[in-house]
């Protein structure tokens, strides 16, 4: 019976310790991110065009969390942000985008095309663009532009790949909008040649999802 007994319990330990051999830490992989934003003054004829070239610097974040854009009335929401902005890039000086998606209208694998509208199968309850610049070092000046202050603007955020095992996401987004002043002047005046119609497009890849 001691032998029996004794038997089992190696049997048992040898199955504890090949359970814990197949217990690997999924690697994490580099999160990356690429922008192009384009301002086409209609009023002038010129453009404005910007490619960040190091997409390693561009930072993507996506988070559960309160919209700090508003000052938190936004509570409990999902934030996918790419920002190119001076607290990121080293030319200080750069763009940042956007989404805020009800929780509750997400897919259970996140994949899926977020639109703004209400023929929106995947709705987004606002979009955000701005262009931040670092006037002094520490202190950012900025142009804030939104869908909930009133500015035309609208996008997609397109999730293409969610990989469970790391809890990341990949995709695409685009916005375009028309703004009524110049993101890019720090002066707060507000010429009537500054109208101008906004473009954003790019990628984001193994963006970790986390909770604030």
């Amino acid at each position: 019976m001691r032998k029996t007994l004794y038997s089992l319990l190696v049997l048992a330990l040898g199955f504890t310790a090949c359970d814990k051999e197949e217990i690997k830490d999924v690697p994490e992989l580099p999160v990356e991110a690429t922008m192009t934003r384009t301002l086409d003054f209609t009023l002038l004829g010129t453009e404005k065009d910007t490619t960040y070239a190091h997409k390693e610097k561009i930072k993507a974040t996506a988070l559960f969390g309160n919209d700090a854009i508003i000052m938190g009335s936004e509570m409990n929401v999902f934030l996918v942000t790419i920002d190119a902005g001076p607290g990121v890039t080293t030319d200080g000086a750069g763009d940042f985008v956007q989404f805020v998606i009800d929780p509750a209208k997400l897919k259970a694998d996140y994949v899926g095309k977020y639109g703004l509208g209400v023929q929106a199968d995947l709705p987004v309850k606002h979009i955000h663009y701005s262009y931040i610049t670092n006037k002094v070092s520490g202190a950012y000046s900025a142009r804030l532009y939104g869908t909930n202050f009133g500015n035309t603007i609208t996008g997609e955020l397109n999730i293409t790949q969610y990989d469970a095992a790391r809890n990341t996401i990949s995709g695409t987004y685009a916005i375009v909008g028309k703004l009524y002043s110049d993101p890019t002047d720090p002066s707060t005046a507000s010429r009537i040649d500054d109208e101008c119609d906004l473009a954003v497009a790019g990628t984001f890849t193994n963006v970790k999802i986390k909770k604030n």
